[in-house]
């Protein structure tokens, strides 16, 4: 007979009533481990469309705002040529010691 320390067997058990009590055991071990498993993937489950929903929120968001930009500033597209009438060096960081 196996012993753990600390969970005395009641002494007068007979071999059946130690296989009921082992079978019952067994199967509330099985529904915990099914129902765990369940409670996961419904967790699981709530977190990718969580994840789903504030992805297309922030797509649309971005959609919108690229959607809006031109008729924000004016929608006016200037074009045009130039010229750059002085052209200086940029001290570096070396060059000002």
């Amino acid at each position: 007979m196996i012993r753990i320390q600390g969970f005395p067997t009641p002494k007068g058990q007979g071999p059946v009533a130690r296989l009921l009590s082992t079978l019952v055991l067994l199967a509330v071990f099985a529904i915990a481990v099914t129902l765990g498993f369940f409670i996961l993937v419904a967790l699981l489950g709530a977190v990718a469309v969580l994840a789903a929903v504030l992805y297309a929120r922030f797509w649309w968001l971005r959609h919108k705002a690229r959607k809006d930009a031109p008729a924000q500033r004016g929608g006016v597209i200037l074009e045009g040529e130039y010229t750059v009438a002085e052209s200086r060096k940029i001290a570096s960081r070396d060059d000002r010691h």
